[in-house]
């Protein structure tokens, strides 16, 4: 479920919020600006549903973004922060 949610935050931030992944460097600007969201912060222009769904979902996209930032940038033996270790 994490999964999904991270892809629909991403989707939204990128699409309706306007915040473009760049083709170098990765989706900086998008992860930090998705920690503001899971903050508390919201985008002043976004559509009022939008920021619903935003509000709702950004803490675990931000989580599940982190993640995959470190499992394919870092280490890829990254846990999960979700998860306890050595959990079955």
């Amino acid at each position: 479920m994490g999964y999904a949610l991270m892809r629909l935050v991403n989707w939204l931030f990128t699409n309706v919020c306007g915040v473009a992944t760049p083709r170098e460097g990765g989706p900086v600007q998008r992860n930090e600006y998705i920690r503001a969201c899971a903050a508390g912060a919201v985008p002043a222009d976004a559509p009022p549903a939008v920021t619903a769904v935003l509000r709702r979902h950004a803490p675990a996209a931000a989580t599940m973004n982190d993640f995959y930032w470190d499992l394919f940038g870092v280490d890829r033996t990254t846990p999960y922060r979700g998860r306890r270790p050595n959990a079955s």
